[in-house]
């Protein structure tokens, strides 16, 4: 969640598929963050909101 004054990031559905696919699989949420530019918390949300679903 964004801070105030801050910019919610959107992401596009098919890097988010790719990116939950590969954390799901056991790539490090630090890893897909080098590599994709994406905070691993994000990511690491991304899984968590995927096992609740």
């Amino acid at each position: 969640m964004a801070s105030k004054g801050q910019k919610q990031n959107k992401y596009d559905q098919m890097i988010k598929e790719e990116v939950l696919s590969k954390y799901l699989n056991g790539v490090s949420s630090w890893y897909l963050e080098r590599e994709y530019g994406i905070p691993h918390k994000t990511i690491q949300n991304w899984g968590r909101m995927d096992r609740i679903l």
